[in-house]
């Protein structure tokens, strides 16, 4: 009871807009086949008085079922999200605020690499290496990259325009995590739709919920690399100009 208490209370003092769209609303949206489950093993109504179960829900006293459900379950998501980062950040050249910089990366001109190079020196009093050096130590020149990159993230969590940028990629990041959840529990849905509920409509919506996610999750690489790399350029490009 102690640690629901303190969960709770840890997420209240958290919501701010990063936590609502980046966390909060996947965890919704990857959710409805599960809140929809729930609504239909609980009451036999119109689909048009489901956001008012989902407010009325209460569990644990006075705390809405629905908060404390979806704060656990964005806390699973994220975790999973992880997945999709070690796939294709974490076992390669690193994150895009990392590869990006690498002289070997076309993405951005040699020039800004080099100019970040010599902010990094003057700001950090670190020698990032150079294009003949990187070749030679390619391993080691990610490792100062991300441990350079990670210093000006902190200096720039409250830039505005780094800001939005990395909630999007936080949404986008944590919705993938959901999909999965998603996919399986339509599935379920679609199934007792058809052997327990003999629910037409249930068993349609379903199904375009299936659809959809799968869509979406078929993309899952164009749409974490994408908003990955548009945050790197705009922390990048912020940083360059400070």
């Amino acid at each position: 009871m102690e640690f629901i208490n303190q969960s709770i209370t840890n997420m209240k003092l958290k919501l701010n807009a990063y936590t609502i769209i980046s966390r909060l609303f996947p965890a919704v949206l990857t959710s409805v086949p599960i809140l929809l489950l729930l609504y239909k093993m609980t009451l036999e109504g119109s689909y048009n008085n489901f956001l008012e179960y989902l407010k009325n829900f209460q569990l644990y006293g006075y705390v809405s079922g629905s908060f404390i459900y979806l704060y656990f379950y964005s806390q699973i998501i994220r975790y999973c999200s992880k997945i999709f980062e070690n796939i294709y950040f974490h076992n390669r050249n690193g994150y895009p605020t990392t590869y990006l910089l690498l002289y070997e990366n076309d993405r951005l001109s040699k020039k800004n690499k080099d100019k970040f190079r010599e902010k990094a020196k003057k700001d950090f009093n670190f020698d990032l290496m150079t294009e003949e050096q990187e070749k030679n130590n390619l391993k080691e020149s990610i490792r100062e990259l991300n441990d350079i990159t990670q210093q000006i993230l902190a200096k720039n969590r409250k830039n505005e325009f780094v800001q939005k940028h990395n909630t999007w990629y936080g949404f986008s990041r944590n919705l993938l995590g959901g999909l999965p959840f998603c996919i399986a529990f339509s599935i379920i849905n679609a199934i007792l739709a058809r052997i327990y509920f003999n629910d037409e409509e249930f068993f349609v919506l379903s199904i375009v919920i299936f659809v959809l996610s799968l869509i979406l999750l078929s993309f899952n690489k164009f749409i974490l690399v994408q908003n990955a790399e548009k945050f790197a350029e705009k922390l990048i490009a912020e940083y360059l100009t400070q």
